[in-house]
């Protein structure tokens, strides 16, 4: 998960995962957008996100023509179906006859909910692996601090306590990219104070500064960025198909 993700309350496994098992899934749409952002970015993030996701397709080799639905997949913290991602990083390593990481670093304009969803579209498999939803469910995206003020319909967005009260999800993102006059609108203290607020709000005991949190996740991720190509240059995954991602191929 990504240490700009905050959860806003306690967690189970049944926040991630529906009754008979299935990931939790939110899909988007650029008539959601609308009703948070200005048309002009409305119309330019719903492109952004499902040009991703055809640029998932044509990693994979789907058949000319084909195309996803017009909704976009919230990102994190969903999360992903290992036997389906095992059998998406066969397909790909597959199609280009090469290993995961020298596919990628040559190809620009991919994610990896993009990939993902991208396969589950082309096997048809979304709603056999995920329990899709149209309203939040994992990450709160009004709630969030996703963009940069000027994209939103109210450019002058409070990030206090009874603004992240009013999130309908149990996360909440704070974008780590954006300049801090963003995210703290004049607010005295600076970014430390911002996170440890937010810690006070809705951390459970006993309290750990979100601020030391976060530095440790950051040293945490330049580790793993250290290690991380070397370890996917590594990884095989199975070299079969699930019984029904393997007799989609085939047909």
């Amino acid at each position: 998960m990504d240490s700009d993700i905050i959860a806003l309350r306690r967690l189970t496994a049944e926040t991630f995962f529906a009754p008979d098992g299935r990931g939790r899934q939110c899909m988007e749409t650029e008539a959601r957008y609308r009703g948070l952002y200005t048309p002009d970015f409305a119309e330019k993030e719903s492109r952004n996100k499902l040009k991703r996701l055809r640029t998932g397709l044509d990693l994979l080799g789907a058949e000319p023509g084909f195309e996803v639905p017009p909704e976009i997949p919230s990102e994190t913290p969903v999360l992903l179906n290992a036997e389906a991602a095992r059998a998406l990083l066969t397909r790909l390593e597959a199609q280009h006859d090469a290993a995961l990481a020298d596919v990628l670093r040559e190809r620009k304009g991919w994610t990896e909910y993009a990939l993902y969803y991208a396969f589950l579209s082309m096997i048809d498999a979304r709603a056999k692996y995920h329990l899709i939803g149209y309203e939040d469910v994992l990450l709160a995206l009004e709630a969030s601090v996703w963009h940069r003020g000027k994209h939103y319909i109210n450019p002058d967005r409070r990030f206090t306590r009874q603004h992240f009260d009013g999130a309908k999800a149990p996360f909440v993102a704070v974008q780590s990219w954006l300049p801090p006059a963003e995210v703290l609108h004049g607010r005295k203290g600076g970014l430390d104070a911002f996170y440890d607020d937010l810690e006070a709000w809705f951390a459970p005991a006993p309290r750990v500064f979100a601020r030391r949190a976060i530095r440790r996740a950051k040293a945490r991720m330049g580790r793993v960025l250290r290690w991380g190509v070397q370890s996917i240059r590594e990884f095989r995954p199975a070299a079969r198909f699930p019984g029904e991602i393997k007799k989609h191929n085939q047909d």
